[in-house]
C-alpha cells in the first residue's frame, strides 16, 4: 500500500537569517521532519543576504514571493502603493497555492497570516 505524503507550505513574509527568530524556528521545523512523509515547501520574498547553506540540506523547494514594502506613508499616494503591493502579493501566493496545492499551509508571522485566509 502507498504511503500518503503531505505537502506542507510555509510562509513567511522575510527570509532574513541574521536576524533569527521566526526564520530560525522554521529552519528548525524544516529540519525535524520527515522528508519521506513530508513534501515541504516555502513561500518567501527573497532576502539580500545569501542563502545559508542550512537550508539547502533541507530538502525544501523555495518559491520566491514579492516583497511587501513597509511604509509610513499615510497620504492618498502611500495608502494606493501599499493596495498595489498587497495586491501584487496576494495575486502571487494565490499562484503558489493553486501550482503547490499544499495539504497545509503553515504561517509565522502576522503578515504572513494574510494569505491563510486565501480561498
Amino acid at each position: 500500500m502507498g504511503r500518503f505524503v503531505s505537502r506542507i507550505l510555509f510562509v513567511h513574509d522575510l527570509l532574513d537569517f541574521k536576524a533569527g527568530g521566526a526564520v530560525r524556528v522554521i529552519l528548525n521545523l524544516l529540519s525535524a521532519m520527515d522528508a519521506q512523509r513530508f513534501d515541504l515547501h516555502l513561500g518567501t520574498p527573497r532576502s539580500k543576504e545569501p542563502t545559508p547553506a542550512e537550508f539547502g540540506e533541507l530538502g525544501a523547494e523555495l518559491h520566491e514571493l514579492p516583497p511587501l514594502e513597509q511604509t509610513s506613508d499615510r497620504s492618498l499616494r502611500g495608502i494606493l502603493k501599499t493596495l498595489g503591493e498587497l495586491l501584487r502579493l496576494n495575486l502571487a501566493m494565490l499562484a503558489l497555492l493553486r501550482r503547490c496545492r499544499p495539504d497545509f499551509v503553515y504561517v509565522h508571522s502576522v503578515t504572513s497570516m494574510h494569505f491563510a485566509v486565501l480561498p
